[in-house]
């Protein structure tokens, strides 16, 4: 038995292995599928790579690169769970230790965690500035910045973003730049410069096409679609939208969805349609809820004062029939009854 579930492992710590470079690049699709129909496999042999493997190294990197998988699957809690037990299997100043610790702070914000990400992306940091990588370092910079940007630190998360944009732009690390670009634009957009953020994102846009990066062109559409429903332009929005939350859904990742459906639910209301808009908030808190995924703070008062709108227009009642029937819809109805909305 031992024999086997050594091989089992081995097996599919090869396989992550070989998947990684199709889910930074052109064949995400194929691998996020194809691992998610092994998910239970994967966790079969992560335990086991935790529990019987005497070499430590093994069972974090293959946390390591199953990283690309929750990431682009929205598995956060899970992704969290592992990274950070991966954490606490190996003291080593290592830049295998300082990548998990960045990638643990990275899950620990996306759930509203910002104590605790704060707190794995500085020690990740340290590693990585006696180590000397200048990668590795940007990329903790940026994780820090989304961090202070969510606590509307603005000038603060500029001055990271620009630090790795220097980075990234002196190595040629177009993987690193695309995130820089698109979290350059956040800020940008935050400050209300919205000439600005487009420029940023049609640069990082461009480049994660050239490099088919799905994961990375959903959210860089719907912000530049979100920018131009700030600017009153709803016909120019729906086509970024739409793309958007296509991605989400041939890609399956919920996240993607949900902040897709978000967009929509604001045209809706743009359009009078706020039973629509109410359904589709609905579905999308459905969708965060379930990957325990929190909005950032950033956004609450913006999602806060489109659901009090909402109550007001449609009345209780209303709105409260349009939210249960959300909680129940599928993705897929969900995403039909959004890309049917009319610009």
């Amino acid at each position: 038995a031992v024999v086997i579930a050594t091989r089992h492992q081995q097996y599919f710590y090869d396989l992550v292995a070989q998947a990684v470079p199709g889910l930074m690049g052109g064949q995400q699709a194929m691998w996020l599928a194809r691992l998610e129909r092994d998910h239970d496999n994967l966790r079969a042999a992560l335990t086991w790579a935790f529990t019987m493997v005497d070499d430590a190294e093994v069972a974090v990197a293959f946390t390591d690169m199953l990283f690309h998988f929750w990431n682009g699957r929205s598995h956060f809690q899970e992704g969290r769970h592992w990274l950070e037990a991966a954490t606490a299997k190996t003291s080593a100043p290592t830049a295998l230790r300082a990548r998990v610790l960045n990638r643990a702070g990275t899950f620990a914000w996306q759930q509203g965690d910002l104590l605790r990400a704060s707190a794995l992306q500085t020690a990740a940091l340290a590693i990585q500035e006696v180590i000397g990588d200048p990668i590795e370092i940007s990329r903790s910079l940026q994780n820090m910045a989304i961090v202070a940007g969510i606590n509307h630190e603005y000038v603060r998360a500029r001055s990271l973003l620009e630090r790795s944009l220097k980075i990234e732009r002196e190595h040629a690390n177009v993987s690193g730049l695309v995130v820089v670009l698109h979290n350059l634009a956040i800020v940008a957009q935050r400050e209300n410069d919205s000439e600005q953020a487009t420029m940023l994102l049609t640069e990082s846009l461009a480049l994660k096409r050239q490099m088919g990066n799905e994961i990375g062109s959903a959210p860089t559409l719907r912000l530049l679609g979100k920018l131009q429903q700030q600017r009153g332009n709803h016909h120019a929005a729906m086509p970024f939208l739409r793309e958007s939350l296509l991605l989400g859904q041939r890609l399956n990742d919920p996240l993607t969805i949900a902040a897709a459906l978000e967009c929509f639910g604001l045209a809706a209301s743009a359009q009078d349609q706020h039973t629509l808009a109410a359904h589709l908030w609905s579905v999308a808190a459905r969708l965060r809820a379930e990957m325990n995924s929190a909005v950032g703070k950033d956004q609450r008062e913006e999602h806060a004062q489109a659901l009090a709108t909402l109550r007001v227009e449609l009345g209780a009642p209303a709105f409260a029939a349009a939210w249960e029937l959300g909680q129940t819809t599928s993705i897929a109805d969900a995403v039909q009854a959004a890309v049917r909305l009319e610009a």
